[in-house]
């Protein structure tokens, strides 16, 4: 669960550098605003490929592109395409010489722009690849099965050490050990597969609206 975690903040991070600092510095508005959009569906794209689900198009906004949306869907690897669009969308768009400026050329960002939207591209796709392996790699069926055997064995034989310390007592005690027992085998359970939408999984539609804004 806390390496899904830190591997979003990781995702989040990078991206909000790809807005502040790379965004900004394309050719023209238009180009700004297309990548802001495409980080805005990598991550959209990122949520549904954990949860084995397609885009939503009613998560998105009008201004969505819906060609995107509609590649997205068909990739076999969203979020990998979308880090694609990315890259290339960065490429085309680089500054141009502005002849009204004549103290500095703009396009000499080019190449700088391009090398940190790679670094922050190849940073994010380790942070994907450490979710998938969250996601695909589950508990080994024989730890499990060998702790909850061990637990059973142990909560049934443990009364018998309790009724003659505890007298009447020891069934409420009893009661309240096995509780906290099982509730924290079961919180194991619940935080082994962390992107789900379960209130224990992580909120990541909470994620994505604190990059949206």
């Amino acid at each position: 669960w806390w390496e899904a975690r830190c591997s979003w903040s990781t995702i989040n991070n990078c991206c909000l550098s790809i807005g502040a600092q790379i965004a900004p510095a394309l050719n023209g508005d238009a180009s700004t605003e297309r990548v802001l959009m495409t980080l805005m569906a990598f991550v959209v794209a990122l949520k549904a490929h954990l949860r084995d689900q397609k885009i939503d198009p009613a998560e998105l906004g009008e201004r969505m592109d819906p060609e995107l949306i509609r590649l997205l869907n068909r990739s076999a690897n969203p979020p990998l395409q979308a880090l694609k669009a990315l890259s290339t969308t960065v490429r085309v768009s680089l500054p141009r010489d502005d002849p009204n400026t004549d103290n500095h050329d703009e396009s000499k960002l080019g190449p700088a722009l391009y090398d940190e939207t790679s670094e922050q591209i190849r940073v994010i796709n380790h942070a994907v690849g450490a979710c998938m392996k969250v996601k695909s790699t589950p508990m080994v069926f024989s730890y499990i099965a060998t702790l909850r055997s061990f637990l059973l064995l142990w909560l049934a034989t443990f009364p018998m050490a309790l009724i003659g310390e505890f007298g009447w007592m020891a069934p409420p005690a009893l009661s309240l050990i096995a509780f906290l027992f099982l509730n924290v085998e079961q919180m194991a359970v619940e935080i082994e597969q962390p992107f789900g939408d379960d209130a224990n999984d992580l909120p990541m539609e909470s994620y994505i609206m604190e990059l949206e804004t």
